[in-house]
């Protein structure tokens, strides 16, 4: 099914519009947290039901929406402080 979307132009899909600048692997996660590796990101994707779904996978590449893996750590008491 086509769909139209805000600039008059039809597509096939329109999927969530991120700025690709705040996508982030589980490294780059991982790093924001001051974890030396990414073990911990994919323990709580596995372990948590409300972990962000990611945005994009490719093969063994993930990519999550940083403000939406902030969001979930903030909220789950993992994150405090300006940290972005």
């Amino acid at each position: 099914m086509n769909e139209h979307n805000s600039d008059g132009n039809y597509s096939l899909f329109m999927g969530r519009k991120v700025d690709v600048d705040l996508l982030v692997d589980a490294t780059a996660i991982a790093e924001r947290m001051g974890f030396a590796r990414p073990q911990a990101v994919h323990n709580w994707r596995s372990r948590h039901h409300d972990f962000p779904a990611p945005i994009a996978e490719f093969g063994k590449s993930t990519l999550w929406y940083w403000p939406d893996v902030e969001e979930w750590l903030r909220s789950t008491g993992r994150l405090e402080g300006g940290l972005a």
